[in-house]
């Protein structure tokens, strides 16, 4: 639902099969999912990564550049588990625009609870963030409508990831906005039955260190950083 929210670790991906355990430890200890970090690895075995992880009981999310070489192993594990396509959650974030962004579109059509087009939002200033993740959705819907690409279908693919930084009101304010700001884009798009709160956000909290409150700086962070996105 709308008020939902998950807590995915991330790993980042360079060892497969240690990637792999340390996966299951996170979800063995209460994890609600995973988040991979495949931009350092040029060639990904899924089935060696997602081994022994029962994907429809957690959210499997994904971050990799823009090479469409990725979601073919997914779609291919997906059939060697014989598992349902709708029972699986989770997003592919793409650092850059996806080279082929109609085939990843069309290659996870069944799999209604897994976002295909992640929008990946570096660190910067709040407007800058809003401003980023609004025109990269707008780009890449006028990509994919101008392929002959269903706009609903496209649109519910969507999802962003932002960073989130230790200003607490702040945080909770972009976040706002760009619910706000996105519905906007999805009336002009012309998007039907689609509110603010349809958005999915992933956000993810960055390494901060402050002298003034050490040695738990990071930690107090990560908890402001956590109760903003979530509220």
């Amino acid at each position: 639902g709308a008020r939902a929210w998950q807590n995915l670790p991330r790993i980042t991906v360079q060892d497969i099969r240690k990637s792999n355990l340390v996966a299951r430890d996170h979800l063995a200890n209460g994890a609600d999912g995973i988040f991979f970090d495949l931009r350092q690895v040029n060639v990904v075995d899924i089935n060696t990564l997602l081994e022994n992880i029962d994907w429809p009981f957690c959210n499997i999310t994904f971050l990799t550049e823009s090479s469409s070489k990725i979601f073919q192993p997914i779609i291919a594990h997906i059939k060697k588990q014989k598992y349902d396509p709708a029972l699986l959650a989770g997003t592919l974030f793409w650092q850059q625009q996806p080279r082929d962004a109609i085939g990843a579109l069309r290659a996870f059509t069944d799999t209604i609870q897994f976002r295909s087009l992640g929008i990946f939002i570096s660190p910067s200033s709040p407007a800058k963030e809003i401003s980023n993740a609004l025109t990269k959705g707008v780009k890449l819907m006028d990509v994919l409508t101008d392929q002959g690409a269903d706009k609903g279908l496209a649109w519910r693919n969507l999802s962003v990831s932002l960073p989130a930084g230790p200003d607490f009101i702040l945080e909770i304010a972009k976040l706002k906005a760009l619910r706000v700001l996105w519905y906007q884009v999805a009336q002009a798009f012309e998007i039907i039955d689609f509110k603010p709160k349809d958005l999915n956000i992933h956000v993810r909290s960055t390494t901060w260190i402050s002298e003034r409150f050490q040695p738990h700086s990071n930690m107090l962070k990560s908890t402001v950083s956590a109760l903003s996105a979530v509220i």
